[in-house]
């Protein structure tokens, strides 16, 4: 896909200019896009005025007639309203059948820049800005139009001498209020949607008085009230019954009388009138909110900060975002580490030294917070401390996902500053502290603001319990992600039942590795599978290397979630690409604040700056540089050199320069050494890939930016292939053009994968979906799952097929989602005594057995599985002409059973034992029948 400075598909909404080429309107540039939508700014050539047009995004008209009529819509919206705080509709039309809208074109910040750039406002001048807003309200719903979409980004602010002056835009999703229609899809921005309008009920205008009272209290916070890591969470706090609880200092403040009613989740306790809010706003003085606000506080070291992101963009809501949402595993690796303290005598006394339960305590704690310090720095999230143990998690979504490797990292770290030792009593008693660290990795389910749960930390925990001394033991699973990066001894202690059968490694450290090395490891580590068309793009991107024109950017940016293949289609590419030379680069999140850090380590790769002999790296760096005619060269060295931090071959200038000067010296010459240096020392065409972005730091990005623009690289025939969990860098628009997102394998391609991963043999059907259900199309765990399937002998030959053995025997891996799937469990209004009964049958149930047992309650039993499969918890599946029900999840199962109180679950077993019975005892009577009449004729 191309896309433009701000990331749109250039094949439809970059031919926009040229459609109003013999109209009235020249466009000037794009300024804004909606869910659905792209406003130009423009000029009108007859009046002579500035203006907005607004029309599709990358939909043709006949593509989507839904936009369309949207468009139009909201033109007719506009034309019932004229008021000085709702921005003015100026022209509507069609051209080559794609509608557009034409208003006034607003000067000036949207609140949500504002917010952004300069931070909070004044109580006073958000009173005023907000009281403009329930103005527009006001005539808005006055004249029977919801504007369903109230946000910062949707106000905009025009400065008019002293007086702000404020304009409300994007009546995109407004609806009037006796004419909304009947459908699944709910529009809106779920940070600042009411319950009602995520739950689909009507919307009215208390919706948009919600909506407004979340952006007054985000004005005076400068947070976003409702956020959240994920859509599941966002909906969650909306749809809790608790009203929003507002901060001590506005709670006690006569505003409070304002807010509080307006944020109430019942729609029958919620201010109504937006008139009669802005009346008693009106008579309100906020001035003096500032000096009641809390000065900020230092949290202690057991508080960990959690980023939150808020979705502040309008999108279609419906029951699949939240579905999906909360079932979407991550992957995760979890870290336990157990302390212990000892003292003795470091000299002989005549009196033993004990330490008191507060020294004791103190020495704990600081051992602690210096473990928590040290995971932190590698990503690292507490989420469990318990007297001498603690745990942390590495990859949950509010910290990227981030990988085993910061957790290995994380660890050995600890083993060096968990050693150094503690002296009291003037140095005659010495305390030492004695580790034992376990870890695990695999996938994990979670979810708003609460930690994963289940087998992960239980893994990781007995594997610190089995460690020896000061060692730090992993998981079969670990290992064997690990095993490029870091060194193992196997561990012959470890009891095949303490972890689920699996052996342990004990890691001992990291070894370097190469790029090549690196390549050929994920290669090996997952079959190729359903990136065909991803890699058919890069391919053509980098053909186009052979015969380099001026300005042509080579360059592509790789996005997708952990374990979802990027690294294995880069891989994939190298490999089939085996004329170019690959250089590697690393983004780190402990080096996230040291400038540059990824770019100066490959200088210092190329030119053998980190090895032991230096002096030899340096020759050879001079040698290079020689040929550099850049502006004033002689200074412009001494910058790299002092950057790389090594002595330089000859006395150099040590004339001081500017800072920003300087950094535009250091860019050209580091530019000059990828593209133009290194093209005369490497004979084959040079790919650069920078890995896992999302760390990058921003000197990076702008390095990375300016090397693109730059006409050496354009003229040198090198690529750039970027690679990162998150979408491209505002940083980059512009300078990328070609971003590919990796999805999740569909049922087809995991299914190929699945049978490569044994070796292509055929596999029996309950086997393909018993490891489909449980890994969720992540490519990286279908090759551990089918891994850990082999390894453990849990797998048959039958009937010339690959089958498993026992399935009720094999414990529920990879992990569970109990937890995270009780909630929907809980929402279910029919009675729950029938999926749980259905669950203790197991993942797959027919009816005949669910009747038998829960007894003569027929109608109630048909209206819960209807109700079952109208929320996607059960679906049908048919078997020789037979009827039966499956679980949606095999884990939804799970959550069931779970929930289940342990009486009732004996109720259920004995219900089931003897329902069984009774069928077993029927299907004889019946085949004893058959049988004498059988014998009769053979008589």
């Amino acid at each position: 896909m191309s896309i433009d400075k701000h990331g749109h598909d250039k094949e439809f909404s970059g031919g926009i200019p040229t459609l109003f080429e013999d109209t009235q309107y020249v466009i000037l540039e794009e300024i804004g896009e909606g869910s659905f939508s792209v406003v130009f700014k423009a000029f009108n050539k007859k009046t002579k005025q500035l203006v907005a047009i607004k029309t599709l995004k990358d939909k043709l008209p006949q593509d989507n007639k839904e936009d369309t009529l949207n468009i139009q819509k909201e033109a007719e919206l506009y034309a019932k309203l004229s008021h000085p705080n709702i921005v003015t509709l100026l022209d509507k039309g069609h051209i080559n059948d794609i509608p557009f809208i034409v208003f006034e074109y607003v000067e000036g910040l949207s609140l949500k820049d504002e917010l952004f750039t300069f931070g909070a406002l004044s109580p006073s001048s958000v009173t005023d800005v907000m009281l403009q807003v329930l103005h527009a309200l006001g005539h808005a719903h006055d004249h029977g139009i919801v504007h369903r979409d109230i946000k910062p980004a949707n106000i905009m602010l025009t400065k008019q001498g002293n007086k702000t002056h404020v304009k409300l835009l994007d009546f995109g999703v407004g609806v009037v209020i006796n004419d909304y229609p009947s459908s699944d899809k709910i529009l809106g921005t779920p940070s600042y949607c009411a319950p009602e309008q995520i739950a689909g009920d009507t919307p009215t205008p208390k919706s948009d008085i919600y909506s407004w009272a979340l952006v007054f209290l985000e004005c005076l916070t400068t947070k976003t009230v409702i956020s959240g890591s994920t859509l599941a969470s966002i909906f969650q706090q909306h749809l809790s019954p608790k009203d929003i609880q507002l901060p001590q200092y506005i709670a006690s403040h006569p505003l409070s009388a304002i807010l509080k009613p307006a944020l109430k989740k019942n729609t029958e306790r919620r201010s109504s009138s937006a008139t009669n809010i802005a009346e008693k706003l009106a008579c309100i003085d906020t001035s003096n909110l500032d000096t009641l606000r809390p000065k900020a506080t230092t949290h202690s070291q057991d508080l960990i900060p959690v980023n939150h992101s808020s979705f502040d963009s309008t999108m279609v809501i419906n029951d699949e975002n939240l579905i999906d949402t909360f079932d979407k595993p991550h992957a995760a690796t979890v870290m336990c580490v157990t302390l212990s303290l000892n003292s003795y005598q470091s000299e002989p006394t005549k009196s033993n030294y004990q330490l008191s339960e507060t020294q004791l305590e103190a020495l704990y704690e600081e051992k602690k917070n210096l473990c928590i310090s040290v995971a932190q720095k590698y990503g690292g999230e507490l989420t469990g401390r318990l007297v001498d143990t603690l745990l942390f998690h590495f990859g949950s979504p509010e910290t990227m996902n981030v990988d085993s490797r910061m957790c290995a990292k994380a660890a050995l770290e600890l083993t060096n500053t968990l050693n150094s030792s503690i002296y009291l009593n003037e140095g005659k008693v010495k305390i030492s502290c004695t580790f034992y660290i376990g870890i695990h990795s695999g996938l994990s389910w979670k979810r708003s603001q609460q930690f994963p749960q289940g087998e992960l930390p239980r893994v990781a925990m007995t594997l610190a319990k089995e460690a020896d001394e000061n060692q730090i033991l992993c998981s079969q699973f670990t290992h064997n992600i690990l095993t490029s990066h870091a060194q193992f001894e196997a561990n012959f202690n470890s009891t095949d039942d303490s972890i689920i059968g699996q052996p342990s490694y004990a890691l001992l450290g990291e070894h370097a590795q190469t790029e090549v090395d690196s390549l050929r490891f994920t290669s090996n580590l997952m079959h190729f599978v359903g990136r065909e068309y991803e890699l058919g793009k890069l391919e053509s991107l980098i053909d186009k290397v052979s015969s380099p024109k001026a300005g042509h950017k080579r360059c592509a940016h790789i996005h997708g979630e952990g374990g979802i293949g990027k690294s294995r289609l880069i891989a994939e590419l190298c490999i089939r690409k085996g004329y170019l030379n690959i250089a590697s680069m690393q983004c780190t999140p402990e080096n996230q604040k040291r400038p540059l850090n990824p770019i100066l380590n490959l200088v210092k790769r190329q030119y053998d700056l980190d090895t032991d002999n230096k002096s030899q790296g340096t020759q050879k760096l001079h040698k290079a540089l020689k040929k550099y005619s850049g502006n004033e060269p002689e200074k412009s060295i001494t910058t790299l050199y002092h950057w790389l931090g090594v002595e330089p071959h000859s006395p150099l200038s040590t004339t001081e320069i500017p800072i920003k000067e300087s950094k535009k010296r250091l860019f050209d010459l580091l530019i000059y050494l990828l593209c133009s240096a290194s093209k005369q020392q490497v004979k084959k065409r040079q790919l650069y890939i920078l890995d896992d972005l999302h760390w990058v730091d921003s000197t990076t990005l702008e390095f990375i930016a300016a090397m693109i623009a730059s006409s050496e690289f354009q003229h040198s025939g090198q690529a750039i292939l970027t690679s990162s969990r998150q979408g491209l860098p505002p940083e980059l628009y512009g300078q990328i053009t070609t971003v590919l997102k990796i999805n999740r394998l569909n049922d087809k391609e995991a299914y190929s994968l699945i049978t490569a991963s044994f070796n292509d043999q055929q596999i029996t059907e309950p086997m393909a979906d018993f490891i489909l259900h449980r890994t969720n199309g992540i490519p990286l765990f279908i090759i551990e799952f089918v891994r850990m399937l082999k390894e453990n002998q849990w797998t048959q030959h039958l009937n010339g097929k690959v089958s498993l053995v026992q399935t009720h025997a094999i414990p529920l891996i990879p992990y569970n989602l109990r937890d995270s799937l009780e909630q929907r469990l809980q929402e279910l209004t029919c009675d729950r005594k029938v999926i749980q009964f259905a669950s203790a049958i197991g993942e797959e149930f027919d009816y005949d057995a669910l009747k038998y047992s829960m007894g003569p309650r027929t109608l109630e039993l048909n209206m819960t599985l209807d109700e079952l499969l109208k929320r996607d918890v059960i679906r049908i599946k048919r078997r020789g002409g037979k009827k039966n029900f499956v679980f949606k999840h095999a884990l939804l199962r799970d959550a069931a059973f779970d929930s289940m109180p342990y009486s009732l679950r004996l109720e259920a077993q004995e219900l089931i034992c003897y329902s069984r019975q009774e069928q077993a005892q029927n299907l004889n009577s019946e085949i004893d029948a058959e049988d004498k009449k059988e014998n009769k004729w053979l008589r």
